[in-house]
C-alpha cells in the first residue's frame, strides 16, 4: 500500500514559501547549497516541492525584482530586495491577522494622513486594512477589536509610511453597538 499523499495547504505557493524563508534570515544574503531542500526542511507544512516548480518560482521572483541571485565560487546566494521584503511581510501579516483572538474589550484604531504624492501607497494600505477585516469609520480611520500583530507594524515601518500613521487603543466609543454587531461580539 502506498503512503498517503501529503496535501498542499490552501493558499500555498512556492513564491510565498521562498519569501517566507528568506524573511526569517533577515537583511543578509543567504547561501544555500540546495535552496529547494532547505525550503522543504524548513517544515512549513508543505510537501516536498518539485524542482521545476521551485525553479519557476525563483525565476519569477527574480524577474519581478523581489530577490537577487548571485553565484560566487559555484555557490548560490539569494538576497531579498526591499520589494520582496514588503511582499513577504504582507503574506505574513495576512497569516498573522487571521489568527483571531478573544476580544479584550478594547478597540484598536488606525488612522493616517498620507501625503498626496504617496496616493498609490495610501490606496494600497486602505485596501490591505479592509482586506484584514477592519471596519471603516471615516475615509482614513479604521477600527478593529483585535490587537495588531507585530508583522503589521514591521510592514508599515519598512514601507516608510509609519511616520504618517497613528494607532490608538480605546476602551469605549460613544455608540459601539454597530461595531459589536459587525464583529459579532
Amino acid at each position: 500500500m502506498k503512503g498517503k499523499r501529503q496535501k498542499i495547504p490552501l493558499g500555498y505557493s512556492m513564491t510565498k514559501a521562498i519569501l517566507d524563508l528568506l524573511i526569517d534570515f533577515g537583511e543578509h544574503s543567504v547561501f544555500f547549497e540546495d535552496p529547494l531542500r532547505r525550503i522543504w526542511r524548513s517544515n512549513r507544512g508543505i510537501p516536498a516541492p518539485k524542482r521545476w516548480r521551485y525553479k519557476r518560482a525563483m525565476d519569477y521572483l527574480e524577474s519581478v525584482q523581489q530577490i537577487e541571485l548571485e553565484t560566487r565560487n559555484d555557490r548560490l546566494f539569494i538576497k531579498l530586495t526591499q520589494k520582496g521584503k514588503l511582499r513577504a511581510l504582507l503574506h505574513r501579516l495576512d497569516k498573522d491577522f487571521k489568527q483571531r483572538q478573544k476580544w479584550d474589550g478594547k478597540w484598536r484604531l488606525i488612522m493616517w494622513d498620507i501625503p498626496e504624492d504617496s496616493k498609490q501607497q495610501r490606496n494600497r494600505i486602505r485596501a490591505l486594512i479592509k482586506n484584514l477585516g477592519f471596519y471603516q469609520l471615516q475615509k482614513s480611520v479604521f477600527v478593529t477589536p483585535f490587537p495588531l500583530p507585530a508583522s503589521a507594524v514591521e510592514y508599515l515601518r519598512e514601507s516608510d509610511l509609519l511616520q504618517f500613521i497613528r494607532f490608538v487603543r480605546a476602551d469605549q466609543f460613544d455608540d459601539d453597538s454597530a461595531l459589536k454587531r459587525h464583529y459579532k461580539l
